[in-house]
């Protein structure tokens, strides 16, 4: 909620104005700093998952704030400190929400991309500089963006179930991601998709020095893996009507989600379109939202009645759309709620992929089929697949889900009285035995009686189970069990905790625990797509499967032909940029017939780092033409420069695709 003082709208609108102007003036040096801010600001009517982007409406304080710390251009950055202080200056009160703590209190119109774009805001806005900003950036700024691509594979047994999940290894590649969502539902036998999940993956956040995060992935390419639990959320009422749904996320790591429907009240026979906000924290639902039917369109909140009916509306996915049903009618108890939880998924086919879109609106996607059997579940399990080892086992739902602490895994029961930890020993020798690591374990536990131990097998190897008791002055007589094996070369000692009048419980866990044991073929080693990484001496940079890498004098060299390469360098300098750009040309030009240049070096932004370019061609006798390009930085006394160039015929898809890829991606050691 803010106050504006409206006399002080027109110094914000010159200002805004002006920053327009700033924009326009070189689009595509400045798109990337303009596509962090977009994405970085605050956005609003987020509950609204198939309409939000039509409102297009960004916090214009933040999205100048994040445009001043990443602009390249130094006249971008005085218009656009010059914003803050307008909205400053204009604003007399703002409070906020925690879901949307950057807001300063005026927003402005700004569509992610083109499509999005309503060609009546032209004939409405009073802001004609910045309406002409928008249209240069959908048209120019994102128009040399290539589209990303997205890379599956999995390990997993033929059948995956909530006890034993899908293990998916994805790559995705591309320069200015915005967004990475992962997309999953079922196969219908009449061959449509029936969409059951969808959500975003969040990629660590930028932080930059106001303290504002970017939720945007990094330039080049990224390596991931995915363990997918085939468990997806329900929704029912009171009276045993109930379906699976997809709860659509608000925002990157809110934990508000939407569910997507129509309303009627009990009273009525009219539907209108809403929406059912949940907060997976409180697993409550906290709000219902329409839009009037009037000529405003304002959002409004509906107050539940008993007996008022919300039909959740069927989604299917179709050619990169989503296509939605009215479906089943859920309808409100006495305490105006509705209820969700998380349940396995029904057997048969179904699909898992991510989704990739960059800035540009441009997305890619993929997808591996996989079947899913829930149809014998052991009860009161789930399971824990470890994604660095590949071993899995099932555990209490009762528990919180194991989590690492340096190289032991531990969890525990909700109420804290039963401990469970695997202490890890990787590399062991030879002469390292489950008997080695039991005595080991007795040594660290100190004064605990033995009350039994026998062998037994965990994934059909040699194990040994010990039980123990002791006493533990401030709760009493506890006893445990823990069992030792040994795995190509890597010791687990996995231990359960509990109250001596839980052993029973104790027991048949540790029971489960070892019969549930195996080993699956999965691991972050197991990447699946064309860019493998390559590690060097002083950087790491994602290399096309299609292109060989040697070292040639100074250079590591990535090439699919003598004319057709990328070729990388760091070392110290005493010069600066525009020095290392001048020593390139000379190298590069000497002896070449016909090397001519593209005019003067420039100033070239790419993945948040400002580097100096300069392009060239030249004739050769077998390629014909070629162009290229020289590119440089200088940081912390080092230069770091990249020699690239190809055909021409083939130069303008391999420098959006390939080459300023690879560029991106590289990583100082």
């Amino acid at each position: 909620m803010s106050a504006v003082d409206l006399s002080q709208l027109g110094g914000l609108t010159l200002a805004v104005e002006q920053l327009a102007n700033a924009l326009s003036v070189e689009p595509a040096f400045v798109a990337s700093a303009v596509g962090d801010a977009r994405s970085g600001a605050a956005t609003f009517a987020r509950v609204y998952p198939d309409s939000f982007e039509e409102y297009a409406a960004i916090d214009l304080h933040h999205f100048a704030s994040i445009l001043a710390q990443r602009s390249p251009d130094d006249a971008v950055v005085t218009a656009a400190n010059a914003v803050m202080s307008a909205v400053n200056n204009a604003v007399i009160a703002n409070g906020t929400g925690a879901g949307l703590k950057t807001s300063q209190g005026v927003a402005i119109y700004f569509p992610r991309n083109g499509r999005f774009y309503n060609p009546s805001y032209s004939a409405t806005t009073q802001l004609a500089a910045w309406d002409a900003f928008l249209q240069t950036y959908h048209a120019v700024g994102q128009a040399e963006l290539p589209p990303p691509a997205v890379n599956l594979s999995a390990a997993q047994a033929p059948v995956a179930g909530l006890q034993n999940p899908a293990f998916i290894n994805f790559q995705v590649i591309g320069r200015d991601v915005e967004n990475v969502a992962l997309i999953a539902g079922r196969y219908l036998e009449d061959g449509r998709q029936l969409l059951l999940e969808y959500d975003h993956l969040n990629p660590e956040p930028t932080f930059l020095p106001d303290g504002s995060e970017i939720i945007e992935w990094r330039d080049g390419v990224h390596d991931d893996f995915y363990v997918w639990e085939t468990e997806v959320t329900y929704l029912y009422d009171s009276f045993d009507n109930g379906e699976f749904v997809v709860m659509w996320p608000t925002e990157p790591g809110s934990t508000l989600f939407t569910v997507q429907g129509r309303y009627r009240r009990a009273d009525g026979d009219n539907y209108v379109d809403a929406n059912l906000v949940f907060d997976h924290r409180s697993a409550s639902l906290t709000r219902v939202w329409t839009v009037q039917s009037d000529a405003t369109d304002a959002p409004a909140e509906l107050l539940p009645q008993p007996g008022d009916e919300f039909q959740l509306y069927t989604l299917y996915y179709a050619d990169g759309e989503f296509v939605r049903e009215p479906g089943t009618s859920l309808y409100f108890d006495d305490n105006r709620d509705l209820y969700f939880e998380w349940r396995a998924l029904p057997n048969g086919r179904h699909f898992f992929g991510f989704q990739a879109e960059n800035v540009g609106g441009e997305t890619a996607v993929s997808f591996i089929e996989i079947n899913v059997d829930n149809s014998a579940l052991t009860p009161g399990y789930e399971a824990y697949l470890d994604p660095y080892l590949g071993f899995q086992f099932l555990y209490p739902e009762a528990w919180f889900r194991p989590r690492y602490e340096d190289t032991l895994l531990y969890s525990s029961q909700r109420q804290g009285s039963t401990q469970f930890q695997v202490t890890i020993y990787p590399n062991l020798g030879d002469a390292i035995t489950p008997q080695t690591l039991k005595t080991q374990t007795l040594d660290q536990f100190g004064a605990v009686d033995i009350l039994f131990e026998n062998e037994v097998l965990v994934a059909g190897q040699p194990a040994l189970r010990t039980a123990y008791g002791y006493n533990k002055p401030s709760e009493g007589e506890r006893t445990g069990i823990f069992l030792t094996f040994v795995h190509n070369g890597t010791g687990f000692v996995v231990d359960v905790d509990g109250l001596a009048s839980d052993e029973q419980t104790t027991q048949a866990v540790v029971q489960t625990l070892a019969d549930s044991w195996a080993y699956r073929d999965v691991g972050i080693g197991l990447q699946p797509g064309r860019w493998p990484i390559a590690t060097l001496d002083g950087f790491t940079v994602a290399q096309p499967a299609s292109f060989a890498y040697q070292q040639v004098g100074s250079w590591e060299w990535f090439g699919a032909g003598a004319t057709t390469f990328v070729a990388l360098r760091t070392e110290p300098t005493a010069l600066d940029t525009l020095g290392v750009v001048n020593t390139l040309v000379r190298d590069a030009s000497d002896g070449v017939e016909n090397f001519q240049l593209d005019g003067d070096p420039y100033e070239f932004p790419l993945g948040g780092l400002l580097w100096l370019r300069v392009d060239f061609s030249y004739d050769d006798p077998d390629a014909g033409t070629v162009w290229g390009f020289l590119m440089a930085r200088v940081e912390d006394g080092q230069d770091i420069v990249a020699w690239a160039e190809a055909p021409s015929g083939e130069y303008n898809r391999l420098e959006s695709t390939v080459f300023l890829t690879m560029i991106a991606d590289l990583a100082l050691r």
